[in-house]
């Protein structure tokens, strides 16, 4: 199941949905034909969204999210909008 709330891209959305299933960035990167820094980029993003510091953190919070449906994830996440995730 991908994460998909709508604000988040794409690319956010598949690669939460493979960091909450535990793959690691470089195998994200060669799955979804993505250079690994545009994996590193998400997952930062996807970090500062949720506010997590570690990849267990951020796995956690995702899973959390996730929920069997998704739809805890649209709820939580659809109020973040694209200014909350700039450096």
């Amino acid at each position: 199941m991908e994460l998909n709330p709508p604000s988040l891209s794409n690319d956010e959305s598949r690669v939460g949905s493979l960091v909450a299933a535990g793959y690691a960035d470089p195998a994200i990167a060669k799955r979804l034909l993505l250079p690994v820094q545009a994996v590193e980029w998400n997952v930062a993003k996807l970090s500062l969204m949720l506010g997590v510091d570690s990849r267990e953190e951020l796995i956690a919070a995702l899973t959390e999210l996730r929920g069997p449906s998704g739809t805890e994830t649209r709820r939580r996440l659809g109020r973040i909008g694209p200014s909350s995730c700039v450096p």
